[in-house]
């Protein structure tokens, strides 16, 4: 299933450039290294999930060279995450519309303002964590919070794929493809 997620946007939208020209370049190579990211830190949360005993002093205490290697990568991806949302702000509502968010806003920058606290709180977040090297249980949830971002980037691919896929141009074929 990750690899799945992680790999569609190459089956579907071919080979990223390196250095993006316009703004729909940037977006995808974005939505590109999130899926990378997501699908690290996934496997990540698992990994330290396993090395603990299920126990509350575990999950509160237990600091390892692989809890800060972690938890920097999500520093990092955070910092990154803004940078990268400032440079296409005008496709961060992948295809909403006015009507779909409950604010009286332009979705665009709304997401922008959302995506932008989000980021802070969540890179601050990983930051504490690392440097308190304690309540790693909330970080290594953190992470595996992630795995539903891998289905959200999978839908913004196909949302900027041109032509859409078959499965997103009907309601039947778009619930057969989430719920197989």
């Amino acid at each position: 299933l990750v690899g799945h997620h992680l790999f569609w946007f190459l089956w579907q939208c071919g080979r990223a450039p390196l250095f993006p020209e316009s703004t729909l370049q940037r977006y995808r190579c974005r939505l590109m290294r999130s899926q990378v990211y997501c699908a690290i830190s996934t496997v990540a949360s698992a990994y330290l999930l396993a090395q603990c005993g299920w126990n509350a002093f575990d999950l509160l205490h237990k600091f390892s060279p692989d809890h800060q290697l972690f938890f920097s990568m999500a520093v990092s991806h955070w910092m990154i995450s803004i940078w990268e949302d400032m440079q296409c702000i005008s496709l961060l509502g992948a295809g909403l519309d006015s009507e779909s968010v409950l604010v009286d806003a332009n979705p665009n920058i709304f997401l922008a303002q959302a995506y932008l606290t989000h980021h802070i709180v969540a890179g601050v977040g990983f930051y504490m964590i690392n440097r308190l090297q304690g309540c790693t249980g909330i970080g290594a949830f953190g992470l595996l919070y992630e795995l539903p971002v891998l289905m959200m980037n999978h839908r913004e691919f196909a949302v900027l794929c041109d032509p859409r896929p078959a499965w997103m141009l009907e309601k039947a074929k778009m619930e057969e493809f989430w719920y197989r």
